[in-house]
């Protein structure tokens, strides 16, 4: 770990810039390089520890852009590690697809940082109190993290996957989804070809040393080269490419997440759609989760949030962001808050007040989650 600059001060939190160093892959064997920003509030001590939330980005993103998230987390007494993902933003290694043996053992690695940190609450030697947050893929990154690592205290995945094969070449062919067990679809060979060119261009935008991607797949693990060429070419996933997307997925390791969740999904979302934050949840409630589910006005095909949904200066201004902090009252400080609902939806149709919250437009459902997906 070496602190590079300062951060902000003079806002109710100091903050500064970190390298760290994590060893990654099988048998971890790999060591990258981890490029981030830590937040503590001014008033967390060594006498008066806190809870911890690590974040970080979404595909071909940076710890930036976490950074408002974790100002505002910060001020409401939260010491914020927010960090460039592997393969993005000034952080080592190659990209991949959020697997549990390399994004989610770097985030622990991380946890395990943080459980140094003498002004974070602690639950025993190397088991800091934390929580995770973000959106897309760093969604998906909590629960790879949550499936190798126990100490995780609660996780708020926001418009993620729940299987890349069906997110990638959806089938739909039977009224219940039934992700594995139907071939896949035509490709989404437009968001495929967005995200990859992404990747591609990240070791160019952001080079790294540790090591540098190899030159027959810029950014990339080969195998998800491999993979997007096969699939281009056949119109859609192969059997080995299901294969090698289900294992970058919750829905391969959901038995080992024990952890309390609140999924937020968005109902305008054309790459990871309502119907897989409903297979989330139904899988995690299997194994005895705690799980609310959240449906927002925004996602992937219009990234904007309705007024009042998001704000991180104001929670009068922010509903979800209220949602937010009470899932961490309760599960990281111990509060006891409500956290209402187990499913609520954005109704776009109700008007009100657009210089206040978005509550109004919240509706509790009480309807099956297996229609919800099919016909909200």
């Amino acid at each position: 770990m070496i602190s590079t600059a300062p951060g902000a001060t003079g806002k109710g939190f100091h903050a500064e810039i970190y390298h760290w160093t994590v060893e990654t892959g099988p048998s971890r064997a790999t060591a990258c390089s981890v490029l981030g920003e830590l937040f503590v509030p001014d008033s967390a001590s060594a006498t008066s520890p806190v809870p911890a939330i690590l974040t970080t980005n979404g595909f071909s993103g940076s710890y930036t852009d976490q950074v408002p998230l974790a100002e505002f987390a910060a001020r409401n007494g939260y010491v914020v590690l927010t960090y460039s993902g592997l393969g993005f933003g000034g952080s080592g290694c190659n990209i991949e697809l959020d697997n549990p043996t390399w994004d989610g053992e770097a985030a622990s690695q991380l946890i395990s940082y943080l459980g140094d940190e003498p002004d974070v609450l602690s639950d025993g030697p190397d088991d800091p109190r934390v929580g995770m947050v973000g959106g897309s893929y760093g969604g998906e990154v909590q629960f790879a993290a949550a499936a190798i690592d126990p100490r995780i205290d609660a996780i708020v995945p926001v418009i993620t996957w729940n299987d890349l094969a069906y997110s990638l070449a959806p089938n739909n062919d039977t009224p219940a989804s039934a992700w594995a067990k139907s071939p896949p679809g035509v490709l989404k060979w437009e968001w495929a070809a967005l995200f990859f060119g992404d990747g591609l261009s990240e070791p160019f935008e952001n080079p790294t040393a540790t090591p540098f991607p190899p030159a027959t797949c810029p950014g990339f693990d080969p195998a998800i080269c491999q993979a997007f060429l096969k699939s281009v070419a056949a119109g859609y996933p192969t059997p080995d490419v299901v294969s090698m997307l289900a294992s970058d997925s919750i829905v391969s390791y959901y038995k080992k997440i024990h952890v309390p969740v609140t999924l937020m999904q968005g109902e305008d979302d054309s790459l990871f759609n309502i119907d897989e934050a409903v297979e989330n949840m139904r899988l995690l409630q299997s194994v005895g989760d705690p799980v609310k589910l959240v449906l927002q006005s925004w996602g992937h095909s219009d990234l904007t949030p309705a007024p009042g949904e998001v704000s991180y200066t104001s929670t009068a201004h922010g509903y979800e962001t209220l949602l937010i902090l009470d899932w961490f009252a309760k599960y990281l400080k111990g509060e006891n808050v409500s956290t209402g609902p187990a499913v609520e939806y954005f109704r776009p149709w109700v008007t009100y007040n657009a210089n206040g919250s978005a509550e109004p437009a919240q509706k509790v459902s009480a309807t099956p989650l297996a229609r919800m997906a099919r016909h909200l």
